[in-house]
């Protein structure tokens, strides 16, 4: 921000605040009044004399024989003319607090990071971008522009944020589909960092938040260099699925850019948007907390394999709940095991239709069963088509306290034990505490990990994450929109591994002679990732987490089988659907791993070969 700019804000936010800051402006400009009249007063003699003549000069003449009637004229101009100075300053400054507290005051921001519109759950991941900043000495400013209600915003932000930080957040008010407001208030164009957030009460939030994207990319599209890195939220999961089953191309944002009649280079905004990077903020955090141990030591999820086959518990069929089952069904494949979860709602049933409609290709062809504890004759079962899938899905219906969900539990931790995870994703956070506590015994005694999300907490931490205590709660972790955000997906050692991958697959065969990471269709990128991401777990499972990594010929032939029906689990997520002939949706190599070419075998082998060179090399 401009010293101009950032004088007036502080103005403007003194005015705004405590009474005692209001004086404390005032005072300062008074001061300032002050020192500059002090200054004028120390001008030598003769300048002193040329300010008399100019006075004399400017006095009428028949004023002198009245030096009474004088007196009432230089009384009555000093009053107007104080009065008139207080008055217009007064207002000036009420006006500077009123356009701060607003977020309708012009600054002019440079080099920026511009978050377009708020929503609680990117607090994580505004955290993360001030503690970058501290790091490189607060050289950049953060931006929060929104479409109202700049106060509120301001205030739910500053009491989730340490003094030091909330002095670098700027709140403004600007639209994120108005180009005036995204050129001249939100200042994108001069931002070295977008995120598309959009606000968390509106029905067509995904649809505004692609329009938002090709407004940016058009404006941005004559820049010089690489394209800035934007990265758009995408909150239904109706969107995000499809996302991952299109490809973005200029046409598609088209019809935004042209009703603000602007011009562009189409080239320059089909590679913008492909730069550009989609994300849902709980499938992060479930990426974060089922892989948080390699990126920095931390306890995460990973499921246990070792032991038999891992099943995961996860309460609430929530956007939280649902996004963590479809990270495990993306990643969670292991050689000679099959991966069973269980979803459990009082509202299963239905919320278990919607998402069979939503992923039906998957669900038609995996084998799921439906328990109703609160009406049994609803039970049913499907049996898998694809025989050689390795995943269950169970939903069940009932009572978070249900008393039969309760044998369940003890049940599963008796049998089961190492291999049982337990993940509370209801949208009540004292729920979700409680559940976890009161748990059976039998879940404690056998030192399930059990996971509880609250919804923008995360100080229930001090209470469970206590070594110094013998503590029975110790296996219970936390997490929460607090502890996880977006911006440092690209310096991930996961996503750093996935490019590497993504680059060896390229070489080895090119599909485009202008391969590049960045422009390369958003649903590859995210492709490499969960294929990344799955390998590292298949290499836990093996005990094979230190280099130098050597693999049997057996073990790489486990892998690879491993993968195909992880990636034919992803395909079947992503709407394909198994057929003779490769065409739209349809994928002819949805088909057991023996049935595959050699051709096909040879490039598992080469991912997994790429996987384990990348960690070797130390390139991470």
């Amino acid at each position: 921000m401009k010293w101009t700019s950032r004088f007036r804000y502080r103005i403007g936010k003194g005015m705004s605040s405590r009474p005692v800051n209001q004086l404390w402006v005032v005072g300062s400009i008074m001061l300032a009044i002050t020192v500059i009249v002090g200054i004028v007063g120390l001008f030598p003699e003769d300048e002193r004399e040329y300010w008399k003549a100019v006075s004399a000069f400017l006095t009428p003449s028949f004023m002198e024989d009245y030096e009474f009637v004088g007196f009432l004229v230089y009384l009555f101009g000093t009053i107007v003319i104080t009065g008139g100075i207080i008055a217009i300053l007064t207002n000036l400054l009420r006006t500077a607090g009123d356009r701060f507290l607003d977020g309708t005051a012009n600054y002019k921001f440079h080099n920026h990071t511009l978050f377009l519109g708020y929503d609680e759950l990117m607090i994580g991941t505004l955290k993360q971008e001030l503690s970058l900043e501290e790091k490189n000495k607060w050289k950049s400013d953060i931006v929060v522009a929104v479409p109202k209600n700049a106060a509120a915003v301001r205030n739910a932000i500053y009491q989730h944020l340490s003094n030091d930080y909330a002095k670098h957040v700027f709140v403004i008010q600007s639209s994120r589909i108005k180009v005036d407001d995204l050129k001249k208030v939100a200042q994108v164009i001069t931002a070295k960092k977008v995120f598309i957030i959009g606000q968390s009460d509106e029905d067509t939030h995904d649809a505004l938040n692609l329009k938002s994207l090709g407004l940016i990319a058009a404006l941005c599209s004559k820049q010089s260099g690489e394209p800035k890195p934007c990265m758009y939220y995408l909150r239904n999961q109706s969107t995000f699925y499809l996302i991952h089953r299109l490809e973005f191309e200029a046409k598609d944002v088209k019809e935004s850019i042209l009703e603000a009649d602007l011009n562009y280079d189409e080239q320059a905004v089909e590679l913008f948007v492909k730069a550009s990077e989609p994300f849902n903020f709980h499938e992060s955090i479930a990426r974060h907390i089922i892989y948080g141990s390699y990126e920095s030591g931390k306890q995460s999820l990973q499921l246990n394999a070792a032991k038999g086959n891992p099943h995961l518990i996860i309460y609430g069929m929530t956007p939280m709940g649902i996004n963590l089952m479809r990270d495990v069904l993306m990643t969670q494949h292991f050689p000679e095991r099959r991966t069973r979860i269980t979803m459990i709602d009082n509202n299963a049933q239905e919320k278990m239709h919607f998402l069979i409609g939503r992923h039906r290709p998957f669900f038609e062809n995996c084998h799921f069963r439906l328990r109703n504890f609160t009406n049994p004759s609803q039970d049913f079962e499907h049996k898998s088509k694809l025989n050689f899938l390795d995943v269950d899905v169970e939903f069940i219906q009932a009572d978070m306290a249900h008393y039969q969900l309760t044998d369940d539990l003890r049940e599963y931790a008796k049998t089961e034990g190492a291999s049982l995870s337990i993940a509370i994703c209801t949208d009540d956070s004292p729920q979700n505490m409680a559940l976890a506590i009161y748990m059976p015994r039998e879940v404690f005694e056998a030192k399930v990990p059990i996971w509880v999300y609250q919804t923008g907490d995360n100080s229930m931490n001090a209470f469970v994450d206590n070594e110094e205590k013998d503590n029975r709660y110790r296996s219970i972790s936390i997490f929460s929109t607090m502890d996880y955000g977006v911006s440092d997906r690209e310096e991930s050692r996961q996503w750093k591994l996935a490019k590497i991958v993504g680059d060896d697959y390229a070489k080895k065969h090119p599909y485009k002679d202008n391969y590049n990471w960045k422009n390369i269709q958003p649903k590859d990128r995210w492709s490499s990732l969960y294929g990344a991401l799955s390998k590292l777990s298949m290499l836990r499972f093996l005990g094979k987490e230190l280099t130098p990594i050597l693999l049997t010929a057996e073990e790489t032939e486990a892998l690879c089988i491993a993968e195909h029906n992880r990636w034919t689990t992803e395909k079947l997520l992503n709407g394909w659907e198994p057929g003779e002939t490769k065409s739209l949706f349809v994928h002819d190599k949805i088909v057991p791993y023996d049935k595959l070419s050699q051709d096909s075998k040879n490039k598992d082998k080469e991912q997994i070969e790429a996987v384990v060179n990348a960690l070797n090399s130390n390139k991470l």
